[in-house]
């Protein structure tokens, strides 16, 4: 077989005629084009042609229900925000400095107790950011009214409209009427909640004292109408669509800041009645000159009445996304479909030469005469592949197989001093390449002398010690299996054994080393009727064994673990 010459790829596919003729290339070529534009075409056709005509309702759908759910979010942090006003005003109506004390208080007198009450309403109108003021109304002992500072009111009209603070409502109660706004005009119904008039806010009232049951004042809270309207603006995600609050007899309480055109006063009445015929369902579509809306309403549970918020936004900005996407992706299709005609025949042209490298570089000593014509390119590269792959199992087996001896031989030579050049990472790092676990571990070396030897002539002969060594070894291993993870044994063939013990640092690895050498004598003495001498060494925290042996282990330090007669 002619070598390959540099400089001469071509000389490389001359090893395959079935790569040169027509045969081969034809069929690999026709099969590769007619599926890499397969690939390349049909699926996004499909997906543009399925996505436009049957996801885009399902998606439709999809974004409806989590708009709806993302509203009902929104709606309970709104209920949230006023939830905590009220409970924020009633915690200071029960104060002790809001009690009855205050009807016979000599306020010009005791300016202290004036100043405190002054400073309490700043921390009340400070304690939330949808307060714009807050207001302490005294109607005993005289009309005083605590804002920034302290006031008597003199005028009628105005002493007139603070009083209706404690005739309307209940104990607590939520209105729109302002008395500093609304002092000049004429009292209305008692109602807890008004109809909006423009320039009028929302107004949080609780009387004083709070467990009274004649009270003689009230603390007024009046929210911000345009923090207000932007937190009812939350529950339209959009920039079109309408939001608005309504009472229970339907009035309009506060509305968001609708978009011009849309919102105006008929689509609001219209939206209402719509909201009354589908009472039993807090989402469906409302269509408003040719335009649909999703619409989301539910109930605002405040302390002295119900409260319904109504939030409209149209379709077109929950799916008009979708539809451009879908419409977009229909079009790249068509494109990508001439793109890949053209992608696919330069393709299928080049495939060939790294196709034929990657045969040259698995199957070298391939020729004419070795080649079955019958197999294509890729059915000779699994060939190859699997030769390769069955090698391989059988090296790694082979290593398996070698690798207890090659432990045993590095031990023995660590034991032995061949080892003592090597340093600690050296030694540690050959250790985990032989599959020791040496990180966190200590070590103890033990060694073993079998003697009685002379009283077993009529068992073996003179030339048996190896053979009473190699029984005794594999005595010891096994009885060390109960005793330890990690241990080597080393055969010195002369009626003695080494063995090296690897544990965790945290365990007392000598005394277990002494109870498994009591064992070991026993179980000798029983089987091959011969005494036994165990030395044991001091444990050591490195695998330095050259340490062990000639620093902190035998040298004068082993300890004889146990002897046993050999039964008659």
């Amino acid at each position: 077989m002619e070598p390959v010459r540099k400089g001469r790829p071509s000389s490389r596919l001359t090893r395959w005629p079935g790569l040169t003729t027509g045969r081969h290339k034809g069929r690999f070529y026709r099969n590769s084009l007619m599926l890499i534009l397969l690939i390349a075409s049909i699926p996004g056709l499909i997906t543009g042609i399925v996505m436009y005509q049957l996801v885009v309702g399902r998606m439709e759908n999809e974004f409806n229900q989590m708009h709806q759910s993302q509203i009902e979010n929104r709606a309970r942090n709104v209920d949230d925000q006023l939830a905590y006003l009220e409970m924020t005003l009633s915690h200071w109506a029960f104060e002790p400095r809001f009690g009855n004390a205050l009807r016979t208080l000599d306020f010009v007198y005791y300016f202290n107790e004036t100043q405190e009450i002054v400073t309490t309403l700043y921390v009340l109108q400070g304690s939330h950011p949808l307060i714009k003021s807050a207001q302490l109304y005294l109607q005993e002992p005289k009309p005083i009214l605590f804002n920034r500072d302290y006031n008597e009111l003199k005028d009628d009209a105005k002493i007139q409209a603070y009083d209706r603070y404690l005739m309307m409502g209940n104990h607590v109660y939520w209105t729109d009427w302002i008395a500093s706004q609304s002092s000049d005009k004429a009292p209305q119904t008692n109602d807890s909640i008004l109809h909006t008039d423009p320039g009028n806010a929302m107004v949080l009232v609780h009387k004083i004292p709070g467990e009274s049951i004649n009270p003689f004042g009230a603390l007024i809270i009046t929210l911000d109408n345009e923090k207000v309207a932007s937190l009812l603006k939350t529950l339209t995600p959009y920039d079109e669509g309408l939001t608005f609050l309504m009472d229970q007899q339907g009035n309009t309480l506060l509305t968001g800041n609708p978009v011009a055109g849309k919102a105006d006063f008929a689509f609001e009445q219209q939206l209402k009645e719509e909201v009354t015929l589908h009472a039993d369902n807090h989402s469906f579509l409302f269509k408003y000159e040719d335009e649909t809306y999703s619409v989301s309403y539910g109930s605002l549970s405040r302390i002295d009445s119900d409260w319904t918020y109504v939030s409209a936004a149209p379709m077109t900005s929950v799916t008009s996304p979708v539809k451009l996407v879908s419409k977009i992706i229909v079009i790249a299709s068509a494109g990508s479909l001439v793109l890949g005609l053209l992608l696919s025949w330069f393709a299928s042209r080049r495939i060939y030469t790294p196709v034929a490298r990657m045969l040259h570089l698995l199957t070298p000593g391939r020729n004419e005469a070795t080649t079955d014509t019958r197999l294509d390119e890729f059915q000779l590269l699994e060939q190859q592949w699997n030769e390769l792959t069955s090698q391989s199992l059988t090296a790694h087996r082979q290593l398996q197989e070698q690798l207890p001896h090659l432990r045993d031989s590095f031990v023995l030579q660590l034991v032995q001093g061949h080892l003592y050049a090597y340093n600690e990472q050296d030694l540690q790092q050959r250790m985990r390449n032989l599959g020791f676990e040496v990180d966190d571990q200590q070590f103890l070396l033990l060694q073993m002398y079998f003697t009685g030897y002379a009283q077993l002539q009529g068992r073996f002969g003179s030339q048996d010690t190896g053979l009473v060594t190699f029984a005794a070894v594999n005595i010891i291993e096994e009885v060390a299996k109960n005793y330890f993870s990690q241990i080597s044994v080393m055969n010195f063939h002369d009626l003695s054994s080494a063995m090296l013990v690897i544990a965790p640092e945290d365990e007392p690895v000598k005394s277990q080393a002494l109870l498994w050498g009591q064992e070991l004598v026993e179980v000798i003495g029983q089987t091959l009727r011969m005494n036994v001498t165990v030395m044991v060494s001091r444990p050591a925290a490195s695998p330095g064994i050259a340490g062990i042996i000639h620093g902190d282990g035998a040298g004068g330090c082993l300890s004889q673990c146990g002897r046993r007669e050999p039964d008659s």
